[in-house]
């Protein structure tokens, strides 16, 4: 597990959740509106970037999730990605980008190997469509897998087990409730 604050670079970042979440897939929202701090990983990709004076360029340089969110009372990291209204192909192509890249970086500023992190470190692909799996099984296309579940399926197979201890895609009224919450009282708490 890591402590933030030992690196400065992690530091700087550290941001509210809502901050992370910011889409402007029509219009700019929020998929989030919590307060709970977290590191916006995207800002800690910049620095990178500058500090290593990498190509700025999106199509050439890194690429990044949007937030890391250390739970120290779980033991636990977890990446945090926020999609809203992208077709599925693009989002599997990018997010496996963003993994990638993202673990490159932060294995690189805290100078641990994925073998001694992957047992705490999890990623999160939070999409806004709360009602894909519903709508798909409502329009009588319960057989059919949804393209939700069929992109985290992939990056189960993909990431699970050997990058990540657990992969998961969710709404973001499950994620809401399924994590968020969760952090805050933790968060509460300490």
């Amino acid at each position: 597990m890591i402590d933030v604050n030992n690196y400065p670079i992690l530091k700087s970042a550290v941001c509210e959740l809502r901050d992370t979440s910011k889409t402007t897939h029509k219009g700019i929202a929020y998929m989030s509106q919590s307060t709970l701090k977290v590191v916006h990983f995207d800002e800690v990709k910049n620095q990178f970037v500058k500090d290593w004076d990498l190509k700025k360029d999106e199509d050439d340089g890194p690429a990044s999730n949007d937030a890391l969110y250390v739970c120290t009372v779980e033991d636990k990291m977890f990446f945090i990605e926020f999609k809203s209204g992208e077709n599925q192909t693009k989002t599997l192509s990018q997010a496996r980008r963003k993994i990638y890249d993202s673990l490159l970086i932060l294995t690189e500023i805290i100078e641990k190997g994925i073998s001694k992190i992957r047992k705490n470190l999890n990623y999160i692909l939070v999409h806004g469509d709360s009602m894909a799996t519903l709508d798909n099984i409502i329009g009588g296309k319960a057989k059919e897998k949804s393209k939700l579940e069929q992109v985290l399926d992939q990056l189960q197979k993909e990431f699970e087990g050997l990058y990540f201890k657990e992969v998961h895609i969710v709404s973001k009224d499950e994620f809401d409730i399924g994590f968020v919450k969760k952090w805050e009282l933790q968060a509460q708490s300490q």
